[in-house]
């Protein structure tokens, strides 16, 4: 089967990605919490075998990533769910660390 036609029908996770305020709260949130904004700024579906390292890269060259901000990715597949920081360098999923 060709790379082509296998990703066409690769297992896949849908993520959604969120811009982090610039300051998160900090103490304690007793009494109910307290409201912050994250900015739902994409979302679409992402091959799980292909791991977090395309995943990142894909991010990172979209036009609304910007290197200086912090941004939330939500997966529906638990090893898709991580922050990117500012200057942070790509850490494997705990999936990707358990390949022989």
């Amino acid at each position: 089967m060709s790379a082509e036609i296998h990703q066409l029908f690769a297992p896949r996770t849908f993520v959604r990605i969120y811009r982090m305020p610039e300051r998160l709260i900090e103490g304690y949130c007793f009494g109910g919490g307290v409201p912050i904004t994250f900015t739902n700024v994409d979302w679409f579906e992402a091959i799980i075998a292909e791991g977090r390292a395309p995943l990142v890269a894909f991010i990172r060259g979209k036009t609304y990533y910007s290197p200086s901000e912090s941004y939330l990715v939500i997966g529906d597949h638990p090893d898709f769910t991580f922050t990117i920081k500012p200057g942070q360098q790509f850490e494997p999923s705990p999936a990707e660390e358990r390949k022989p």
